[in-house]
């Protein structure tokens, strides 16, 4: 397999540097897996065609080239999908350190976008995870780059939807693991609550933590490690047809946690917790469904595989809920001057969308063009824990004036477009920043100061970067991001549509298509079932009953008090 990489880069590489002698104007070639984005604004594509033979469009890609069980490392190409690489790994009782929440979702899409999952408080974002990457540049060379050697090129590829070149190889960091992930839910009753409670479970032994809150004074923190340990707790699937979607399960959890007082703990299999979210996208899909049909039990089975992963995605799409909602994941610091709180209270003001998911993380990165700006209030620190917020749904009643346009899905209302560039500025002014996995609203004026004061940032550190990688034929970083050239902001006279102040118009433009690969089924990636356990547990435990904190006791000391452990 790796010979036949060597050879399927080798003749990319000459095939671009014939171009690049002959001085043949490029395509984009560099965006070889941004159609298995979790983006759940419409894009447009850009030439992403991986299956055709034309010389100046990479190869497919798509190989597992090794895992080394002895280095606990696997090498993979940019378009495997996170469900592959989990299938391969755990023949070899291994898991990737950080793990995507769609399992269709590529390493290559992971690594030159954003991903923020509820192990990122521990692991970081995806990148902390990648060892090294080989990329092509535009002039055929064939460079290999880590934070060690050649940091320039690896940080500069991080995030920045490679318009730098073309990724074609990762080394990704990989971790013993467990059958079964030990799941507690703490109910929350503010904003401020959830926060306080997700910087203090982060400073405990768990392996996931993140967040739900279902409205300004009901939420969830759900906190978990991996467990080897089945005889302690009932086993809940989530991946199953019949199975509920999860922010509805884990709501369920909430209520019964509350009214018993003892706090709420299962098992869920490892692959079902890792792709929780898949089945509904979130709770998208669900959306959706209530919009022609009842969303009960039945008729998701009925209805699956037509909700499930990427088909979700696509039905968001076709049926015009990818222009009426508003889909914006940002991040913010967890602490510092009280932004996380301030975001929250914002979106329920300004917004009243729920469900909200929180995801804690760090970021030590120094990547010029990913995670915040500086701020005088708030400098840059190594290990800073960063709040990511994934805002996805429609408006409330009482705030949408405008935001939501006609049934037809073929256009915007321009109360919406300035919903979410109202947004994306709170974001910066609170020292955080959009992640540009989907449109970015902003002006380019706005985008590119929110990169300023960075070491190696900002507009024209991007484009000396650029020009050192011999990049200028590809599409820059704001043509990739910005909101796309057809799309037409007219005025309310215009638009013709009464009780809006405006729409915004799709008048041209190709929509990505979905990643043609196969879905993974949760039984094939681990069944419910093991014979045996897989690996040791990260965190060694028995399983004891987990308390909600009682009286005066501090929630931190609580959390440390219930989730003692014994060996195994």
């Amino acid at each position: 397999m790796e010979q036949r990489h060597q050879l399927a880069v080798s003749h990319f590489s000459r095939s671009l540097r014939a171009r690049y002698e002959q001085q043949v104007p490029f395509s984009s070639v560099g965006s070889i897996s941004s159609a298995s984005t979790s983006s759940l604004q419409k894009s447009y594509s850009r030439d992403g065609d991986l299956s055709s033979n034309s010389s100046n469009k990479p190869p497919a890609l798509c190989n597992i080239i090794r895992i080394d069980p002895n280095r606990s490392t696997a090498v993979v190409e940019p378009n495997v999908s996170f469900g592959e690489l989990i299938n391969a790994c755990l023949k070899f009782q291994l898991l990737p350190h950080f793990v995507a929440r769609f399992p269709y979702t590529t390493v290559g899409t992971a690594f030159t976008t954003t991903s923020v999952e509820s192990s990122s408080f521990k692991t970081g974002l995806f990148h902390h995870n990648v060892l090294s990457i080989e990329v092509v540049l535009q002039n055929g060379d064939v460079k290999r780059a880590s934070s060690r050697d050649n940091p320039e090129l690896f940080n500069g590829f991080i995030n920045t939807r490679s318009t730098l070149g073309t990724l074609t190889l990762l080394e990704i960091r990989l971790i013993p693991t467990a059958p079964f992930v030990e799941l507690s839910y703490l109910p929350v009753s503010s904003a401020q609550e959830a926060t306080t409670l997700l910087s203090s479970v982060v400073h405990e032994p768990f392996d996931y933590a993140d967040a739900l809150l279902f409205s300004p004074i009901r939420g969830v923190v759900i906190v978990g490690r991996r467990t080897i340990n089945r005889n302690v707790y009932p086993v809940r699937r989530l991946l199953r047809p019949s199975d509920p979607v999860f922010h509805k399960h884990a709501e369920n959890c909430l209520s019964k946690a509350l009214k018993s007082r003892e706090g709420m703990t299962e098992l869920i299999p490892l692959a079902d917790y890792l792709f929780r979210f898949s089945p509904s996208v979130f709770w998208l899909s669900q959306l959706a469904s209530e919009t022609s049909s009842a969303s009960s039990l039945l008729s998701r089975a009925v209805a699956d595989p037509a909700l499930r992963y990427r088909r979700a995605h696509e039905i968001i799409a076709t049926g015009g809920l990818a222009q009426r909602i508003i889909a914006q994941e940002v991040s913010v610091p967890l602490l510092a001057d009280n932004a996380a709180v301030n975001l929250l209270n914002y979106i329920d003001t300004n917004l009243a969308i729920y469900p909200l998911y929180l995801c804690p993380a760090r970021d030590d990165s120094n990547a010029p063009f990913h995670t915040w700006q500086r701020t005088n209030s708030w400098p840059l620190q190594t290990k800073q824990m960063l709040l990511s917020v994934s805002i996805f749904g429609l408006p409330g009643p009482k705030t949408r004036l405008g935001i939501i346009n006609n049934n037809s899905g073929s256009e915007y209302s321009e109360a919406f477009v300035e919903a979410n560039r109202a947004l994306e500025r709170v974001v910066r002014d609170l020292g955080g920043q959009k992640w540009w996995n989907g449109t970015v609203f902003s002006s380019e004026e706005d985008f590119w100061a929110g990169l300023e004061g960075r070491d190696n940032g900002g507009r024209e550190g991007y484009a000396g970067l650029r020009a050192r990688c011999g990049a200028e034929g590809l599409e820059g970083l704001w043509e990739v991001v910005k909101m796309k050239e057809g799309v037409r902001v007219v005025g309310p006279r215009e638009s013709g549509i009464s009780g809006m102040s405006g729409r915004v118009s799709l008048m041209s433009g190709r929509m990505s298509s979905m990643s043609g690969r196969p879905s993974v089924s949760s039984d094939t990636i681990l069944p419910a079932r093991m014979s045996s356990p897989i690996g040791p547990p990260s965190s060694p435990g028995s399983g004891k009953s987990i308390g909600l904190p009682a009286g005066k006791t501090s929630r931190s000391a609580s959390i440390r008090n219930a989730f003692k452990r014994t060996t195994v």
